[in-house]
């Protein structure tokens, strides 16, 4: 039952008792900005539904409810969170003595999560080698960890393909962060607001979590007195590669806790992931052997706990994606623009649409010379290159004469109209899109 209970609140269980953490919230009619029943107001403004008020209404701040989101779309986010995983299978099946041809696998998923998303692959990865290689140790002083000694000859052959996955990535990794400006390296930040906000977004799978493995300590202990030994003590005692798992998850805590991510304006939501992965693990393990070992009232107990876990959370989320309209939904129009240009122009071209719209550059799909703010000044990009082609895209629509169309935006024909050259820019942007040797094509509305 461990396996599918951790599938399911790996997947399932984020954030997922944050809803009854509304008493708390309240405090906020006293100490919030607005105060009083403006706030109150604010707080229980869910209709109509949108996703911004839902998820402000199911998030202590800093954690984000609902991971299965980031495993629904090929990202390189949900791959590298995949690989992620993988590894620690692999690291777990080779702590409790599986045989080593899965090395390989394990250096390429390593390669993998830290080339597909360092925010994520790195952390994983380093931290993974550091509880490897400390796990031996540390089950020498663990009370109720099994005394099979185990030898470092697996640890370290855990850690080679960690190290060998890592130096595939370097070249990778110095090739992209090049010329970029460092932050000062990922120092130690002691943001209390941080660490209340992420330790109450994961206290539906922390509770279950630690008291899991206070009775498991409770119970290897008592067993080592009574029967010392036996089948039923060595059931109860703790594997090398449990207690690896413990350390990556609580070293892997402490380090999405305390340490300040790079551009963290565009990686707010990593802490989040990487806290709910550590505890989700050991939560599922946990609650597989309550499952295992208990009666059917216990069950039933289990039950009710994952329905008030994951089912409030998910009807408030998904019915919300679901009843509220896309304000980036394009009309028919617009859809018709994009098949024209994927039918009519070259997979070199490059695109500029208004308003930061960036769909073009996924459902035509062609490059775009701007796309949006938020990616233009939180992924470390050249500023002064930014600010130019953010010039260049306000100039184009600036001096755009919406008269000048021969179709209007509404017009059923007009797809083939709302690609206009770029001539009608002002002669600086205009020279500068000349000097382009790929095609350049602007997407145009009525009244733009």
């Amino acid at each position: 039952a461990g396996t599918w209970l951790t599938v399911l609140v790996v997947g399932f269980g984020m954030g997922g008792l944050t809803w009854a953490l509304l008493p708390i919230k309240m405090l906020g009619v006293f100490t919030g900005e607005k105060q009083g029943m403006e706030e109150l107001g604010a707080l229980f403004h869910l209709w109509p539904p949108t996703i911004q008020q839902e998820m402000g209404f199911l998030s202590a701040g800093y954690d984000q409810p609902f991971l299965l989101r980031k495993f629904l779309v090929g990202t390189a986010m949900s791959i590298a969170l995949a690989a992620m995983l993988l590894q620690l299978v692999l690291v777990g099946r080779r702590l409790a003595g599986g045989g080593a041809r899965w090395l390989p696998v394990l250096a390429i998923a390593s390669t993998g999560a830290v080339i597909l998303h360092p925010m994520v692959g790195i952390p994983a990865v380093a931290v993974g080698l550091v509880a490897t290689l400390l796990s031996p140790l540390v089950s020498r002083f663990v009370p109720g960890a099994s005394p099979l000694n185990v030898g470092w000859h697996r640890p370290l052959s855990v850690a080679a393909a960690s190290l060998v996955g890592i130096a595939l990535a370097i070249p990778y990794l110095s090739l992209v962060t090049g010329g970029k400006e460092s932050g000062g390296g990922l120092p130690i930040d002691i943001y209390p607001m941080k660490v209340i906000c992420l330790l109450l977004g994961s206290l539906g799978l922390s509770i279950p979590a630690l008291l899991g493995l206070a009775r498991w300590r409770r119970s290897a202990a008592r067993g080592a007195q009574d029967n010392p030994g036996s089948q039923a003590d060595h059931n109860r005692q703790f594997r090398p590669a449990e207690i690896g798992l413990l350390l990556f998850c609580l070293l892997l805590t402490g380090f999405a806790l305390f340490v300040k991510f790079p551009l963290e304006r565009s990686n707010i939501d990593k802490p989040t992931l990487l806290v709910h992965l550590s505890v989700a693990l050991v939560a599922g393990g946990v609650l597989g052997t309550w499952w295992d070992a208990g009666s059917s009232r216990v069950r039933r107990n289990l039950c009710v706990y994952l329905f008030l876990l994951i089912v409030p959370t998910h009807l408030i989320l998904l019915g919300t994606y679901w009843l509220e309209p896309d304000p980036r939904t394009y009309r028919a129009h617009e859809r018709e623009a994009h098949a024209w240009l994927r039918d009519n122009t070259p997979a070199t071209a490059i695109v500029f649409d208004s308003l930061d719209r960036d769909r073009p550059g996924v459902e035509i799909p062609r490059r775009m010379y701007w796309s949006h703010e938020q990616f233009a000044t939180t992924h470390q990009y050249p500023v002064p290159e930014m600010d130019r082609r953010r010039a260049i895209r306000n100039t184009l629509y600036d001096m755009y004469d919406s008269g000048r169309a021969t179709k209007t935006a509404d017009s059923s024909a007009g797809a083939a109209d709302t690609a206009k050259p770029a001539d009608t820019a002002k002669p600086d942007a205009a020279a500068h899109l000349r000097t382009l040797t790929d095609p350049v094509f602007v997407i145009v509305r009525a009244g733009e």
